[in-house]
């Protein structure tokens, strides 16, 4: 993933993590309305994922068949199972944090070594193989060539696909929405998501300026609270500190 991976799927990583913390699975509707669009074999497979992984996909594919309609089977269960790679790394919500960073900082090609050994470096290797092994899961349960190629290519750069890149293009941007979809509104008002979008946006190569729609006008508009707010904080905590140590010095 490198340095420049990790911070362009920044955003999706870490709301995916908080929507991780809240226990149980997907709805007993949501269960069959899923393994409706799966193959025997696949159900098996689906079954075997954890409750916050269910959670996440059943909203991904319902956000796939809001654009798609449902008459595309394979893609709303490419949709469902993109990640069921993930089934042989035999790690946690804190530990995929930790394989995150750790993925970040090491060379594909130790990370590929790691994925045949033993112990935490090697579930972070098979954590980071996962679109491999996923793909071969899925072969073996019988799906469709599709549904096996986007397990595989799921998050290759776009224009690297080897399916339908219409298709792959709902497929990705319906990832990250079920993720962000909740705080959407809360994000957009927030003022520091045009300072943490540029800044991500910079440090990727690509310019800042789609994040300016409000125009720098309205930009400075909404940082002068926070940055006045910033301020007064950072002066009451001088005060606090200068008059603790001149305490300490006068006794």
């Amino acid at each position: 993933m490198g340095l420049r991976g990790l911070v362009g799927r920044l955003p999706h990583l870490a709301l995916r993590f908080f929507g991780s913390l809240r226990p149980g699975g997907p709805s007993a509707v949501d269960e069959l309305w899923a393994e409706s669009y799966l193959v025997p074999g696949e159900v098996d497979l689906w079954r075997r994922l954890s409750n916050p992984d269910r959670r996440h996909l059943v909203k991904v594919a319902r956000n796939v068949v809001g654009v798609l309609g449902d008459d595309e089977r394979p893609v709303v269960a490419a949709a469902l199972l993109h990640d069921v790679g993930k089934l042989g790394c035999g790690l946690g919500t804190m530990g995929r944090v930790v394989a995150t960073l750790v993925i970040a900082g090491t060379s594909r090609s130790r990370l590929e070594a790691w994925a045949g050994g033993r112990g935490f470096t090697g579930r972070v290797g098979r954590y980071f193989c996962h679109p491999e092994s996923g793909a071969v899961l899925l072969e073996e349960a019988g799906s469709d060539s599709f549904t096996v190629a986007w397990a595989r290519e799921h998050q290759n750069p776009s224009g690297s696909w080897s399916v339908d890149a219409g298709l792959a293009e709902v497929l990705a941007d319906t990832e990250a929405l079920p993720a962000i979809e909740p705080w959407l509104a809360w994000i957009e008002a927030n003022p520091m998501h045009s300072l943490v979008e540029a800044w991500r946006w910079t440090l990727l190569g690509e310019s800042a300026a789609p994040f300016a729609r409000a125009g720098i006008g309205a930009d400075l508009a909404r940082f002068a609270p926070w940055a006045l707010g910033a301020l007064c904080l950072g002066l009451c905590s001088a005060r606090v500190l200068r008059g603790s140590l001149s305490d300490e010095v006068a006794s």
